[in-house]
């Protein structure tokens, strides 16, 4: 498993685009939050989460 992980924001017409590179654990999560409320903040109403096909998603849970 790689503890790197890549966020990146686009747009296309009226949907934000997230395209994450990497694996989402609960360690790598913060960089797509900090991109989620950036894109929220900005006044984003349709947001596409577009994960990179080689990435791994811990499904353990959240953290406290």
């Amino acid at each position: 498993m790689n503890k790197d992980i890549q966020v990146s924001i686009s747009q296309k017409n009226d949907v934000s685009i997230l395209q994450i590179k990497g694996d989402v654990t609960a360690i790598t999560g913060e960089p797509i939050e900090a991109a989620y409320q950036k894109v929220t903040t900005a006044g984003a109403k349709k947001i596409l989460l577009y994960f990179d096909k080689d990435g791994y998603i811990n499904s353990g849970g959240s953290r406290s």
